[in-house]
């Protein structure tokens, strides 16, 4: 898979924190010409409330959120979600389904 990804950098940052994220992004944007695309394949590990609506809730807001921040202006946010949430018996399906509403 080297070809597709020649020219890529790997980024670190703590998605939980919209500041440094936004920040973040800004710098990529600035450095790139901009985002052509956010894609979020965030998914809490455990499944449990308190992880479920930290990740698959609040950090995948905090994608789009700062996608969309003038600094940013990401062109294109894709969620990858859950096929299941379509009947959210379990805490991460209720996040997704929250996100996606």
């Amino acid at each position: 898979y080297g070809q597709f990804f020649e020219g890529a950098k790997v980024v670190q940052c703590d998605v939980c924190d919209a500041k440094a994220l936004t920040e973040t992004l800004a710098d990529i944007a600035k450095e790139n010409n901009g985002i052509e695309s956010i894609i979020s394949c965030l998914a809490s590990r455990s499944g449990i409330k308190k992880d479920a609506y930290a990740i698959d809730y609040q950090a995948t807001l905090n994608c789009l959120e700062s996608g969309r921040d003038e600094s940013v202006k990401a062109r294109h946010f894709v969620l990858l979600s859950a096929f299941c949430v379509k009947n959210p018996w379990l805490q991460f399906q209720q996040a997704k389904l929250k996100f996606e509403a």
